[in-house]
């Protein structure tokens, strides 16, 4: 039946609105088959104001028709407040990123002493400390 009143209704009908206030209509199919022509009109007062990207991605899809029916309300609401929530998260890895690499950069002041990058100095070195000049094979006895 609705079928039937679209193709004796000439003119386009509203199918519904964003949440920005653009409004989308369709036209019915042509009799001799065909696509039904889908528009949008933008609640702005001139068309170069209304990009792409302010076009929820839900409607773009349903008026190149790869959406069969238009988006809900209910569905774009949901849609802005996940978008909203995924801000704050880009937002919190964005601030551990920039401390992690605060982190990286400080200098670090605890040295290892006695790792290869930092050998023990002389002072703490003590009589154990040898230069290999001294070594003698059959001087060290197991035990004593």
């Amino acid at each position: 039946m609705n079928r039937l009143l679209q193709l004796f209704r000439r003119g386009p009908t509203l199918v519904g609105r964003d949440l920005a206030g653009n409004k989308y209509f369709e036209s019915p199919a042509p009799v001799e088959g065909g696509r039904p022509k889908r528009m949008m009109e933008t609640g702005q007062s001139e068309m170069d104001t209304a990009m792409e990207s302010t076009v929820p991605v839900q409607w773009l899809a349903w008026l190149r028709g790869t959406r069969a029916d238009p988006p809900t309300l209910a569905e774009l609401e949901a849609d802005q407040i996940r978008l909203e929530q995924l801000k704050v998260k880009v937002a919190r890895l964005e601030a551990a990123e920039i401390q992690r690499k605060q982190a990286l950069q400080a200098p670090q002041t605890a040295k290892r002493e006695g790792h290869a990058i930092n050998p023990p100095s002389p002072s703490k070195a003590g009589d154990h400390a040898a230069t290999g000049q001294q070594f003698q094979p059959d001087a060290w006895q197991p035990g004593q």
